[in-house]
């Protein structure tokens, strides 16, 4: 699918195969096919058009290394990620990638209420985007948060969420 759709340069199919690529080697664990499809993307069209598939992909990528007890590999790529000085700037991709992981990473040590506003904060970025576009983020935001919100029993506020 990747390759037809480069043949006629259609960035939107280029990108949506390159993005079912990265998370089906993510689901098996295979980082190498990960690292590899995400620099294509990465090359498909500008940052503005790639932070979309690009940031959720990362944010999908380390939750999969800290499910596989690999959470300080997921802390120092994350860390080296951020360090570059062509990522973008700080617009709302980024902001929610850092939440998320910084919530992500937080739960995985248990601290739950320590984790709460961040992964809260990530979840509210998510809804301020397209509906559409913002699909995929509120669902990677929203039950990692109503799930800290289980934990640290503010079950009115989980129920009043999951109402929305």
């Amino acid at each position: 699918m990747y390759f037809t759709a480069k043949a006629v340069n259609d960035k939107t199919h280029m990108f949506e195969a390159l993005s079912d690529l990265v998370f089906s080697y993510i689901k098996v664990y295979h980082a190498d096919s990960v690292w590899y499809y995400m620099s294509l993307l990465n090359d498909v069209g500008t940052l503005e058009e790639s932070h979309p598939y690009l940031f959720f992909l990362r944010m999908r990528l380390f939750a999969g290394r800290v499910r596989n007890n690999e959470v300080e590999t997921a802390i120092t790529e994350e860390l080296a990620f951020m360090g570059k000085e062509n990522i973008g700037g700080n617009d709302i991709y980024i902001q929610m990638e850092q939440t998320f992981i910084t919530g992500y990473a937080l739960c995985s040590e248990g601290k739950y209420e320590e984790a709460d506003p961040y992964l809260e904060t990530a979840y509210k970025l998510a809804c301020q985007l397209p509906y559409e576009e913002g699909f995929k983020f509120r669902i990677c935001t929203v039950w990692n948060f109503l799930s800290t919100l289980n934990f640290i029993d503010k079950g009115d506020l989980y129920i009043e969420y999951v109402e929305k």
